[in-house]
């Protein structure tokens, strides 16, 4: 799966509209944003403004550990309705907990299969050995061919 710029502001965008529960009328004009920018290796603060609608109705896979908290709830129910207004598809898989990290990797396979525009492997950490750590390097591992 090759990776490229606007996938990755596509999962940004998603990832923000992540943060936690809204209601319906905040979700209309959630941004702009202030971000950092950090592509010029320092932090420039900016704001973050998402296109109207996404240029075609782009496939996104998104995997989350689990729904068992509201946390995750709350980012569930962004990525979901962010989805909808951006006029993109979005299947979401969850492992139903940290301890299921096969699940989550089997689920990221599943996403390679169906031919996804996009995976979104959704994490709290990115410590080594961490569920995230270890979606991490497999995805790393396939942007880079390794």
């Amino acid at each position: 799966m090759k990776v490229s710029m606007r996938i990755c502001l596509a999962a940004a965008a998603l990832a923000l509209a992540a943060t936690g529960p809204a209601s319906a009328a905040s979700l209309k004009q959630w941004w702009p944003l202030k971000v950092f920018d950090a592509s010029s290796g320092k932090d420039v603060e900016a704001e973050y403004v998402p296109l109207p609608k996404a240029e075609k109705p782009w496939n996104l896979c998104v995997l989350f550990p689990h729904l068992k908290d509201s946390f995750w709830l709350g980012a569930d129910y962004g990525v979901v309705e962010e989805a909808r207004r951006a006029g993109v598809n979005m299947t979401l898989y969850e492992a139903g907990g940290y301890e299921n990290l096969n699940k989550q990797l089997s689920q990221f396979d599943d996403c390679l299969a169906s031919h996804a525009d996009a995976i979104m492997p959704e994490w709290k950490s990115e410590a080594p050995g961490s569920f995230g750590a270890d979606l991490l390097a497999k995805a790393c591992a396939l942007k880079t061919g390794g």
